[in-house]
């Protein structure tokens, strides 16, 4: 009895060890602090294609406290400024918000990235917000993920959590089945 007892209190403790790391793997949170903003990055009428212009808008909303923001929109090779600012800088106060215009046009084809950059107070750090775009020769699109990037071809978090489930269900079937074998040979003799 007591062999059937230490291999199923060391049989649990290797399935109570790897359930804590399939739940730190699919966890999601970060140590990361979130930014007190809210970025809201738009082409009004539809991303460029080659040789056109667009108008684009890049809003920042504040969630927290007022504070003192530069933000600042960094265009890739593919897009030159035709009008407007790419940056503003300022005291925003909570609930107030502040908008970046600008017209843009596209000068080459291919997959690029927009970065939208925002400095708090006297930091040299801040947050970065990526937006990505595909430019061609009469159409293009813009997203918060590539237009290129097949959502399919990726796990997701909850993807992943699903899989560590049917996973821990797995092992633990294959535990309780364990055992029942352990204990019907042991009650046997």
């Amino acid at each position: 009895m007591n062999k059937v007892k230490n291999i199923v209190t060391i049989w649990f403790s290797v399935l109570m060890v790897i359930t804590l790391l399939l739940s730190g793997c699919t966890s999601n949170s970060t140590n990361e602090p979130s930014p007190p903003t809210e970025i809201k990055f738009s082409f009004l009428h539809g991303a460029p294609s080659l040789n056109t212009a667009a108008e684009l808008m890049c809003g920042v909303i504040t969630i927290g406290n007022g504070f003192s923001l530069k933000v600042l929109v960094d265009l890739p090779e593919s897009l030159e400024l035709v009008s407007g600012s790419l940056e503003w800088e300022g005291i925003i106060y909570e609930g107030g918000n502040e908008t970046i215009k600008a017209v843009v046009r596209a000068v080459k084809v291919g997959h690029w990235e927009i970065k939208v950059h925002g400095y708090i107070g006297s930091k040299e750090s801040g947050f970065s917000f990526p937006i990505y775009i595909s430019i061609e020769e009469n159409k293009a699109e813009w997203a918060e993920y590539p237009p290129w990037y097949s959502k399919s071809t990726s796990s997701s978090p909850k993807q992943l959590y699903v899989i560590a489930t049917v996973v821990l269900v797995i092992l633990g079937c294959c535990s309780l089945y364990f055992i029942f074998i352990l204990l019907s040979r042991h009650f046997r003799h």
